[in-house]
């Protein structure tokens, strides 16, 4: 069994999904800067105090324990907050989120599964004025649909807000 790595893996979708499928790896690591975090969630997995941003330092996770398979949650979820804060929701959400997808790949993970969102939708079409934080979900999915090859393979997920 492998080892995988969750990005917010102790924010609230994060530690639900430690829980659910912790079975299913040898370990599974979480890299968390604890803005937002249910602590509770630190038996499910072994969290490192981290920033996405701080490449050397999640770099050296990716190498150290291996990972080849990413689960990406980490992000600013608040679209009323993206309105207000749009500077800040563009470097976190956009700007420091490619500069991690790149590290992945540098770093050979061939699985990486984003956690999109489903306000990006209006029925079955894009909206046409998205707020910032759907926004950058939306550039994000289009990056790694760009980017996806046999040897970085990629799945998103949309949940409902």
């Amino acid at each position: 069994m492998k080892d995988l790595l969750i990005t917010g893996g102790l924010g609230y979708v994060g530690s639900f999904t430690s829980k659910l499928i912790k079975k299913n790896f040898s370990k599974i690591i979480s890299i968390d800067n604890l803005s937002r975090a249910n602590l509770y969630a630190k038996k499910f997995c072994k969290n490192y105090k981290i920033n996405l941003h701080d490449e050397k330092k999640v770099k050296k996770i990716l190498l150290k324990y291996n990972i080849k398979t990413v689960f990406h949650l980490a992000a600013f979820t608040c679209v009323r907050e993206s309105l207000k804060k749009k500077k800040l929701y563009k470097k976190n959400n956009y700007i420091d989120q490619i500069k991690f997808i790149k590290l992945c790949k540098s770093a050979s993970v061939k699985n990486f599964i984003f956690s999109s969102s489903l306000s990006i939708y209006d029925k079955s079409y894009i909206k046409k004025d998205l707020s910032p934080y759907s926004k950058y979900k939306l550039k994000i999915e289009k990056y790694l649909k760009k980017n996806s090859s046999k040897n970085f393979k990629v799945i998103i997920l949309r949940y409902p807000n």
